[in-house]
């Protein structure tokens, strides 16, 4: 029958949303105690530093830049393949990337005339090696990618390892965890809305079905008593 279809499918979307749960609640104790330990180290790193240093707001660089940008894309024809997409309610897709910052500029390649080609092509060959060798030096470091610099470095070159800890449990909870997160609010949001959905199909099918019942019981009375009726005009 139609309701146990949908009884079945709404069973089937609710184990599916506690295990989503399940997750969820995982994670989240997780990003807990992410943040408690990233706020103690912090404090560990304050107490042994020198006197008048505090690693904090006070320290701030603002020309340093982020090592990681979060990227949320959200497409409704679909999204990359090597994406994590998330339903979301209205239908589209979402997918949360956390990519590495590259403040490079693309290699531009120096462009010639034609006149200066030929005039290059005419010199003389035993001029061209040395030219060769002093250009090999500008190229390749025209071809190294500078590095970004690593945040820590507002604050100094040694710093206590207990700041980089939290650098670390940082990048963890920033490029891990809470992406995750994100991507399963979206799925229990949606797996919801499917849920009310299904409900709502099953008491209009299950509606239907005690209509069409009591239709049929009608019918059926009907039409048991009409050869009574009959029976008793031919006794009279």
């Amino acid at each position: 029958m139609a309701t146990q279809k949908l009884s079945s499918d709404i069973d089937r979307m609710l184990e599916q949303y506690l295990q989503l749960l399940d997750t969820y609640t995982s994670l989240r104790s997780q990003l807990s105690v992410l943040q408690s330990s990233i706020h103690q180290n912090i404090a560990r790193a304050n107490f042994s530093a020198d006197r008048g240093i505090r690693y904090g707001e006070q320290l701030y660089d603002a020309r340093m830049q982020a090592l990681r940008i979060c990227r949320i894309a959200v497409d409704t024809a679909g999204v990359p393949e090597d994406a994590e997409p998330a339903p979301t309610a209205g239908g589209e897709r979402m997918s949360i990337t956390i990519l590495p910052r590259s403040d490079s500029s693309p290699d531009s390649s120096p462009t010639t005339s034609p006149t200066q080609t030929t005039n290059e092509n005419t010199t003389d060959t035993q001029k061209s090696p040395s030219k060769e060798k002093q250009a090999s030096p500008t190229s390749e470091t025209e071809s190294e990618k500078p590095r970004p610099r690593d945040p820590l470095r507002m604050f100094g070159i040694l710093v206590p390892q207990a700041l980089r800890t939290a650098q670390t449990e940082a990048v963890k909870m920033v490029g891990d965890v809470v992406p995750k997160l994100v991507q399963l609010d979206l799925q229990m949001r949606e797996l919801e809305i499917e849920i009310r959905r299904g409900r709502k199909r099953k008491a209009k099918a299950e509606a239907l079905e005690v209509r069409m019942r009591d239709e049929g019981s009608v019918r059926g009375g009907a039409a048991g008593e009409e050869p009574g009726g009959m029976v008793e005009g031919l006794k009279v």
